[in-house]
């Protein structure tokens, strides 16, 4: 996807405004050593904030902005902050499924395993969302038990929402064999 940028008729190119903010940005890139990804990235950051602050008008001169740059790198370091903090979470999950009875009762309790590991915290909702053994536990509880836990809608939002954030390839190296087939 992207736009292309016209250039007035009557102006060479390089002597306009358009371009100097094209070449601002793209020594920016340089500068920091950026990869074709994170300035697409980056890229993609600056449009969203330029519509969501209704800075569209400004144009090309945002790719020029320290502010606007320094705010959307921002936004793109905590997002990958957040997605590295998914990614640990999901691996512990993972580890915890793989080493318990989902569908026991331990100690007389009327739950299943896996609705105390839920209802505890210890179980995070993309955890159920993505693991096989988890769908295949979650199919075999009644309905009462099936209750405590996430919708199946709320399980198919999430998982779009990882898979947006996560390649799948990532998702299968942390997952191993236990990862569902994806909807999306």
């Amino acid at each position: 996807m992207g736009i292309r940028v016209g250039f007035p008729k009557d102006t060479e190119p390089k002597k306009s405004y358009k371009w100097r903010f094209l070449k601002t940005f793209l020594d920016k890139v340089e500068e920091f050593e950026m990869s074709d990804e994170i300035a697409r990235r980056l890229l993609d950051e600056i449009a969203n904030y330029a519509v969501a602050n209704n800075l569209t008008r400004k144009g090309l001169a945002l790719l020029a902005s320290d502010s606007v740059l320094e705010i959307c790198c921002k936004r793109i370091s905590e997002s990958n902050q957040k997605t590295d903090e998914l990614v640990e979470k999901l691996k512990h999950d993972c580890q915890l499924v793989r080493d318990v009875e989902l569908l026991s009762k331990p100690d007389g309790t009327s739950w299943p395993t896996i609705v105390r590991l839920y209802i505890h915290g210890d179980l995070s909702e993309s955890c159920l969302a993505l693991s096989e053994r988890c769908h295949q536990a979650m199919m075999k509880l009644d309905k009462l038990e099936r209750q405590m836990l996430p919708s199946g809608k709320s399980l198919i939002l999430r998982q779009n929402e990882i898979a947006s954030k996560i390649s799948k390839s990532r998702l299968r190296a942390i997952m191993g064999g236990d990862l569902r087939r994806l909807l999306c």
